[in-house]
């Protein structure tokens, strides 16, 4: 599967709402604090990575907790389309894919340890 890379800067962009745990997001929004980007952008960037490294070999995904509070993010319309898509095509939900690239991402990074 090839992907174009997208920012939320793209023409045609659109609020995506997911469940991410609390500290999960928060590293996010503090990792794209230090590289004075947006969190939507770096969000866009984990997961499309993902999807084209990592996901051909991957058989499982991590489960988000019910639980979890609503995050709503700004992304490109063809970025909610490779979520939705890609989702569908492997049978888990778009949080289940982008929490796993976030998780595997912040884990990486080493901003894993309160997540």
């Amino acid at each position: 599967m090839t992907a174009k890379l997208t920012t939320s800067s793209d023409t045609r962009f659109r609020n995506m709402s997911l469940r991410m745990p609390r500290k999960a997001h928060d590293a996010i929004k503090a990792l794209a604090r230090d590289q004075s980007a947006r969190a939507s952008d770096l969000y866009m960037e984990i997961v499309q990575g993902f999807v084209l490294a990592e996901l051909p070999g991957r058989r499982h995904f991590f489960a988000v907790e019910n639980d979890a509070p609503a995050v709503t993010i700004s992304v490109s319309a063809s970025f909610a389309a490779l979520v939705r898509d890609t989702a569908s095509s492997r049978k888990v939900s778009s949080n289940e894919l982008i929490y796993t690239a976030v998780a595997l991402h912040l884990e990486r990074d080493g901003s894993a340890e309160n997540i």
